[in-house]
């Protein structure tokens, strides 16, 4: 039996409209979407719920009386960039729906003066909002120089570079122990003079190696899922023609409600687009360079390394930007009404499961990914050295052993280990 439609209520902020676009989303549509992305509307129907939700509120705080916020399920402080469950409350009428805290950074500030200062601009028009804007976007400007610049500049000159000194080390190592029909020489191998150095990287090259590729990929995993929640946001967000639509002000937060079709171009293209690109080429660059460490130091250290590259926008963000504006970044978030009257146990299990299972995917995909790159991908040295490294073993034994074993103040003699020289006649 075929169920009735609901009828759309005004608190609902999502359209019939919309739902059917999340519904029927296909390859034949997929350049309409594009499209629609910036396109402007041309039928009043898709933005009059968010024109029914909005008008209320002003006509609520109008009356002297402010939209209040509760929140539905609180984070603990230390968790940031995850969506939580809010309402809104216009008197007795209430309206839920998912928060999404901007990040509070550079992007976060560009993220607000595209939405907040081009609304105010546009409805006051007052020349302080130019001033707001043009210094959050030419911070960005800066930060994706630094990002893109510092990237170029780790890959010219430093991963290519361990790249090319691990392979050729295997390069010597081919070619100076085997044969032209590669056979093993073991008489030139005992002779070999740069096996040292090769056993060192034969055994960073190891478990001890894919433990530290999951930990950066667990690390680039958190940027990505920043993105990916922010352009969520942004794909969620009901489109209309007035920027004066796109905020409602509650009583503890400024909540970005719809986007006009430009802003939301905005937001992808400068915002969504370079974080994306970013996180991409650091996940590769990071990998390789830490195939390429020759030692277990460098291993650690080359992983503690990278991240600073990720904290240049949260560094200019804070060295730069003026507290009132932090401030403002703050205290902005996305929120996507959801229209529903009451909060149904049912929903809040499902979505309790829905959680579980996006950090079950998450967690396999990080161990996909080690996998795809380890097998596929890494070109920093051969694929197979499990010979090597049983070759090595007795070397490393030997050369790496402890002088000394045991413990002084249980009899072990020091005298032995560290000689005071040979007596003289």
């Amino acid at each position: 039996t075929e169920e009735p439609a609901q009828s759309s209520s005004p608190g609902d902020c999502r359209s019939e409209t919309q739902d059917r676009g999340h519904r029927n989303f296909s390859t034949a549509n997929m350049v309409h979407w594009l499209w629609s992305l910036y396109a402007p509307i041309e039928d009043a129907e898709v933005d009059r719920a968010v024109v029914a939700y909005h008008e209320a509120a002003r006509q609520y705080m109008e009356t002297g009386h402010e939209v209040s916020r509760s929140v539905v399920t609180r984070l603990p402080t230390s968790v940031r960039n995850e969506e939580i469950e809010v309402v809104h409350h216009l008197g007795d009428e209430e309206h839920h729906g998912s928060e999404f805290d901007i990040p509070e950074d550079s992007y976060g500030a560009a993220t607000l003066a595209i939405i907040k200062e081009t609304m105010e601009f546009q409805v006051v028009g007052h020349y302080q909002t130019i001033l707001k804007c043009g210094f959050a976007l030419t911070l960005l400007c800066v930060n994706l120089l630094l990002q893109f610049g510092i990237l170029g500049f780790i890959h010219s000159n430093v991963v290519e570079p361990a790249v090319h000194k691990v392979q050729l080390e295997f390069k010597n190592y081919r070619a100076e122990v085997f044969d032209e029909d590669g056979n093993f020489l073991p008489e030139r191998w005992e002779a070999y003079n740069r096996k040292q150095g090769l056993c060192q990287i034969s055994i960073t090259s190891g478990w001890s190696q894919y433990v530290v590729l999951f930990v950066w990929i667990t690390a680039m995993l958190a940027e990505f899922r920043t993105t990916y929640y922010m352009a969520r946001s942004i794909r969620r967000m009901p489109r209309v023609r007035s920027a004066a639509l796109m905020l409602v002000i509650t009583n503890e937060k400024t909540s970005i409600v719809a986007l006009t079709s430009a802003a939301r171009l905005m937001l992808y293209l400068f915002v969504c687009a370079p974080k994306f690109i970013i996180s991409c080429n650091l996940l590769f660059l990071g990998c390789q360079w830490l195939s390429a460490a020759c030692t277990c130091e460098d291993l650690v250290l080359n992983s503690v390394a990278l991240e600073f590259v990720l904290t240049i926008d949260e560094m200019l963000y804070s060295a730069f930007m003026p507290p009132i504006y932090r401030r403002a970044v703050a205290d902005i978030n996305f929120f996507v009404c959801s229209g529903r009257s009451k909060h149904c146990d049912g929903d809040h299990d499902m979505k309790v499961w829905s959680s579980y299972i996006w950090s079950v995917a998450y967690f396999c995909g990080a161990i996909a990914f080690l996998v795809v790159y380890s097998t596929f991908l890494q070109n920093v040295y051969p694929h197979n050295i499990s010979d090597l490294r049983g070759r090595c073993a007795p070397h490393l034994g030997r050369s790496e052993a402890p002088l000394c074993r045991g413990f002084a103040g249980l009899g072990a003699k020091s005298s032995s280990c560290y000689p005071f020289g040979s007596k003289s006649g």
